[in-house]
């Protein structure tokens, strides 16, 4: 796969210099979460949910956290039940179910004999549930773990893959898209530094360099407003707005990219207003993509170079319905990871050791780490190494 920092690095810093625009993800491109202690907490969140408002076993409550089933890219299988990887073809090359590594046996007598997901494209659907971003981590290592108490219980108690996959999109809807409801935003709130890796030096540098040279900056996030706002406010200060054109909150990407979208702006500090012109330094919800590129004045999609942690929502769809020029960030491509924090260490290894490398499937490419080669430009392993690079690259001046 190729890596910003070797052939490709020069091209980049033109296109940065060039660019009219840059936009940012918010979640995992901006903000970078302690991902053991993060997906811990989602953990008990949704298991919290799950107990309380859907009647499952209080034995939950106590279930230990498995980290190692905390993996980003795992599709569930909501027929059958497992945890399945994907190799660049679409091909399952692996599949665990509760505990046990199923064979090449079990696999094709479950899949047939090419063991492909023929139509699969990434997104969710009725059958296949993507874990496709790092808030949903926590949801995967559930699901293996609802699936196997599940397995123990006699047939009259059993519930259906289909239902427990629906739960659990229900706790995670609880906790995520509806405004000041379920224990996750309470628990965040109380301790965002426990939560959260403190790179506002670094933001705070890239984002003025990036203003003093007259680029149009702004937030395209899926995360609700409070939410979106108060970390602003963390990492950066109340002074946020003096960075960015325009924030943009639940999104709905990839909605949000469709050329037939027309779903209108609203401003969130205005909630009587049902529709809203974008304005310099507003905070907004919904809207869409051919109204953004108006208020910033530009008409070539290559002039907006946008920054974001999601293979479909945040690179996929920016690149081939508006042809951005995309940057994907990811974790996994950072070199000293391991070395920076010993419980993250401890997380990945045990990770990569039962499932192998995100981006990899062996010698060839994983399904994402084939979308990610395809659809994204450029790669970088995070904001902060970003700056990092270019201030070693530039005689400790960015670009």
């Amino acid at each position: 796969m190729k890596t910003l920092f070797n052939s490709n690095k020069k091209e980049f810093f033109k296109k940065l210099c060039s660019a009219k625009a840059i936009g940012f993800d918010l979640d995992f491109t901006l903000v970078r979460y302690k991902r053991f202690l993060h997906s811990r907490l989602l953990f008990d969140c949704f298991s919290k949910y799950l107990v309380e408002k859907k009647n499952y076993s209080k034995q939950l409550l106590s279930q230990t956290f498995s980290p190692e089933f905390c993996v980003k890219g795992v599709v569930l299988d909501t027929k059958n039940g497992n945890l399945i990887k994907l190799n660049q073809n679409k091909q399952i090359v692996q599949a665990i179910h509760g505990n046990t590594n199923l064979n090449l046996t079990q696999l094709v007598e479950t899949y047939g004999p090419t063991r492909e997901l023929t139509g699969f494209d990434g997104s969710k659907t009725e059958k296949y549930w993507t874990v496709s971003t790092y808030f949903e981590l926590a949801a995967g290592c559930l699901y293996n773990r609802l699936v196997s108490m599940n397995d123990k219980e006699d047939f009259h108690n059993k519930r259906k893959t289909i239902d427990i996959i629906r739960d659990l999109k229900e706790a995670i809807s609880e906790n995520f898209f509806s405004e000041f409801t379920g224990s996750y935003y309470p628990s965040f709130r109380d301790n965002t530094s426990q939560y959260i890796h403190d790179n506002s030096e670094s933001l705070v540098e890239l984002l003025e360099y990036f203003k003093k040279r007259d680029k149009k900056l702004f937030v395209l996030s899926n995360s609700l407003p409070h939410y979106a706002t108060e970390i602003l406010d963390s990492l950066i200060g109340k002074h946020w707005k003096d960075y960015f054109e325009v924030v943009m909150c639940k999104s709905l990407k990839p909605k949000f990219f469709h050329p037939t979208n027309s779903q209108s702006f609203q401003n969130y500090f205005d909630p009587n207003m049902t529709k809203s012109k974008l304005f310099k330094g507003a905070t907004t919800r919904f809207g869409n993509a051919k109204e953004l590129m108006e208020f910033l004045k530009i008409k070539k999609g290559e002039d907006v170079v946008f920054f974001g942690d999601h293979p479909i929502s945040d690179i996929r769809d920016s690149k081939t319905l508006c042809n951005w020029t995309t940057v994907q960030v990811e974790e996994e491509l950072d070199p000293e990871a391991n070395e920076k924090n010993e419980r993250y260490s401890h997380f990945r290894n045990g990770r990569e050791k039962l499932w192998g490398k995100y981006l990899t499937c062996g010698d060839e490419l994983s399904y994402w780490g084939s979308q990610i080669s395809k659809y994204s430009d450029y790669q970088i392993p995070s904001i902060a190494h970003f700056v990092k690079i270019l201030n070693q690259n530039n005689n400790n001046s960015l670009l």
